[in-house]
C-alpha cells in the first residue's frame, strides 16, 4: 500500500484552502494590529510623557516607560490649563450650543424634507454651499457683518450705528439657533435626509387626528430622529469643544475656555516659566524643546480626554446611529 507523500498532502484541496484562510488571516491581523498602533500611538506616547520626569525627556531609555516616573509635567499642565475652571466651562459651552444646533438643525431640517414653497431648492443649495466652501475663504466677511452688523441698513437708520457682535457669547447662541452655527449645514443635512426617508403616512394619519404642523413635528416625527440626533449631537458637541475661531470671535475676552487656553497659552514660554517656577520653587531662563513638546502632548491629552470618554459611552449607539441616519444617502 502506497504512503500518501508529502507532495500530495500539501496538494490537499482541503489543506490548500485552510492554509489560504490562515494566510487571509494573518493578514487581517496584521493590518488591524499596525492600523490599531497607527492610531493609538500617539496617545500612548503622550500617556508615557505626561508621567516621565523633566529631567529624563529625551532618554531613550525612558522612551515608552519612564526610568524615574513623576507628575511634575501633569501638575505643570494642570496650572496651565487650570481644567477645574475652563473643562467645566467648555463642557457647558459645548452642550449649550449642542442642543441650539439640534433644534435648529431639526426645524430647518424638516421643513426642506417634508414642505414645498418656492425658494426651497435656493435655500437647500445655500446649505450645500455651507458645506462645500471652504471656511477659510469667508473668514474676512464674516468678521465684518459681525463687527458691523446692520439688517439692510435698518439698524444704523434706528439707531444711528451698527452692532457690534464680537465679544458677546448671547449673539453666538443666537447666530447657531437661526441655523448659521459652526457645521450648520452639514447638520441641517443629515435630518434633512433622515425626514426624507420616513413615510409619509405619519404625517397623513396624525393630520387625521387634528395635529397641526407643530404638533406633529414635536410628538410624532421628532422622536424617530433618535439615531440623526446621536450623530449630529456628537458631531456638534466635539467640534464646538475644539473650536477656536467662533469661540474667539464671540466669547468675552478673559473667558477661560479650554480650547482658548490650548490656541494662546500651551506654547507661551512665559506662561511655562512662570507656572514651572510657582511648582517647583526653581527658576528656569529658557524652555528646552523637550519640556516644550511634553507639555504640548500632556495638554493635549488632558484636552482630548472628555471627548475619549464621550466617544467610550455613546460608542455603540453612536456607530449604530451613523448607519441610520441621513449622511448615508
Amino acid at each position: 500500500m502506497n504512503k500518501p507523500s508529502l507532495k500530495q498532502g500539501c496538494t490537499n484541496p482541503r489543506v490548500k484552502r485552510k492554509f489560504n484562510e490562515f494566510v487571509i488571516k494573518v493578514i487581517q491581523y496584521s493590518l488591524v494590529i499596525s492600523i490599531g498602533f497607527m492610531i493609538l500611538y500617539p496617545v500612548l506616547k503622550m500617556i508615557s510623557t505626561a508621567f516621565t520626569s523633566p529631567n529624563d525627556l529625551g532618554n531613550p531609555l525612558s522612551f515608552w516607560i519612564p526610568e524615574n516616573p513623576s507628575t511634575i509635567i501633569l501638575k505643570l499642565c494642570s496650572r496651565i490649563l487650570k481644567p477645574d475652571q475652563s473643562l467645566l466651562l467648555s463642557m457647558a459651552y459645548s452642550g449649550a450650543l449642542m442642543v441650539i444646533q439640534l433644534i435648529s438643525s431639526a426645524v430647518v431640517g424638516y421643513g426642506l424634507a417634508r414642505f414645498n414653497f418656492k425658494g426651497k431648492n435656493l435655500i437647500f443649495a445655500g446649505v450645500i454651499l455651507t458645506i462645500i466652501v471652504p471656511p477659510q475663504t469667508m473668514i474676512l466677511s464674516q468678521y465684518l457683518n459681525y463687527r458691523y452688523f446692520d439688517f439692510f441698513g435698518m439698524i444704523e437708520m434706528v439707531n444711528g450705528e451698527s452692532i457690534n457682535l464680537l465679544n458677546n457669547t448671547p449673539a453666538y447662541f443666537m447666530i447657531a439657533l437661526l441655523g448659521h452655527g459652526l457645521k450648520s449645514g452639514l447638520f441641517i443635512f443629515i435630518f434633512r435626509q433622515f425626514f426624507r426617508g420616513l413615510p409619509k403616512e405619519l404625517e397623513e394619519a396624525a393630520s387625521i387626528d387634528g395635529a397641526g404642523y407643530v404638533k406633529t413635528f414635536v410628538q410624532i416625527m421628532l422622536p424617530t430622529t433618535v439615531p440623526a440626533m446621536l450623530t449630529v449631537g456628537v458631531f456638534s458637541f466635539a467640534w464646538n469643544y475644539g473650536d477656536t475661531y467662533y469661540s474667539s470671535l464671540f466669547v468675552k475676552s478673559g473667558t477661560d475656555l479650554l480650547s482658548l487656553i490650548m490656541n494662546t497659552q500651551v506654547s507661551n514660554t512665559n506662561v511655562i516659566t512662570g507656572a514651572y517656577s510657582a511648582l517647583t520653587g526653581f527658576e528656569i531662563d529658557q524652555v528646552s524643546p523637550f519640556l516644550l513638546q511634553a507639555i504640548r502632548g500632556t495638554s493635549l491629552l488632558i484636552f482630548i480626554s472628555p471627548l475619549l470618554i464621550l466617544y467610550f459611552i455613546v460608542q455603540r449607539k453612536f456607530v449604530e446611529s451613523f448607519e441610520r441616519s441621513g449622511i448615508t444617502g
